[in-house]
């Protein structure tokens, strides 16, 4: 009798079922805030495409003291695409070196995009490109 009262109708007649079986509502989850943060970032964008010599090249992107990219080792006449968000409140370096000094060669071609503005576009690279990114450079 007490585990029909207690049980399937939940009852607590006359203290019946005293702690035996005392319904009790789950606990209320907090709420999940998402950290605020003033941070925001920019979109760079480095579209590139090597020539008949990619061991002349070397592309390098550093924030604080992070090294973000460090590329080299590319195959010729390949196209390439790498993109990361910069903070906006990091000073950032970029840093595009041609070892040979004679740009892009044949069929070769960069554009560097941070949101929409292009910061280089073209072949004519020389010894190399570099910009600085984000405010504190």
């Amino acid at each position: 009798m007490r585990s029909v009262a207690c049980d399937e109708w939940k009852s607590s007649i006359n203290g019946l079922c005293g702690s035996y079986n005392v319904p009790t509502a789950p606990p209320t989850p907090s709420p999940v805030t998402p950290p605020t943060s003033d941070v925001t970032c920019t979109r760079l964008v480095v579209d590139f495409r090597s020539d008949d010599w990619p061991e002349d090249y070397s592309i390098v992107l550093k924030g604080g003291p992070r090294t973000f990219w460090d590329i080299q080792d590319l195959e010729p006449k390949t196209n390439y695409r790498w993109s990361r968000c910069i903070r906006n409140d990091v000073c950032t370096l970029l840093h595009v070196t041609d070892t040979y000094g004679d740009g892009f060669n044949g069929d070769g071609y960069m554009k560097v995009t941070l949101g929409s503005t292009v910061l280089f576009d073209g072949w004519d690279l020389g010894f190399g490109f570099s910009a600085s990114l984000g405010n504190g450079c």
